[in-house]
């Protein structure tokens, strides 16, 4: 005990005295504001299943319309009151070849005087009427008249 007096640099030890007696402010319940209480950690997002590779398969080409499908489009315009715009007839998406055949349908039709073609302004859009025949036939009232099958082109 001397040896502590003697050199004050240690600290004092402590007691060896454990008390078992609870404070009043021990006992009662806390309660704390939400800035004092600490949030749950957030859990882990679960994990995705695993899913197989899969590719679209590619749809094959779609053939072009034949020249009665053409027609019955183009005859379904004409009979439209006021007619229509032969570029409205087909998708823009229509490949130049496509609209050339139309085009040449159009034209035979108009020769034939099943159809009306007049174009205001060069390079302005084409409109699609009746002729002095009336709108072109469907392929069913060609067939009741007897009229040759269409070349294919």
């Amino acid at each position: 005990v001397l040896r502590e007096a003697l050199e004050p640099s240690l600290p004092p030890l402590p007691s060896a005295e454990v008390s078992l007696e609870v404070s009043e402010e021990e006992l009662r319940p806390r309660l704390l504001i939400p800035e004092e209480r600490r949030p749950f950690p957030p859990l882990p997002p679960p994990p995705l299943p695993e899913l197989p590779e899969r590719l679209e398969p590619e749809l094959p080409p779609r053939p072009p319309p034949t020249m009665a499908a053409l027609r019955r489009l183009v005859a379904a315009v004409a009979r439209q009151p006021g007619g229509g715009e032969l570029a409205a007839i087909l998708p823009p998406s229509t490949s130049r070849r496509l609209m050339g055949r139309l085009f040449y349908l159009c034209l035979e039709l108009c020769g034939a005087g099943w159809l009306r073609l007049e174009q205001t302004q060069p390079f302005g859009p084409i409109s699609v009427g009746p002729g002095p025949r009336g709108p072109p036939p469907t392929m069913g009232q060609e067939e009741e008249e007897g009229a040759a099958p269409e070349p294919s082109y």
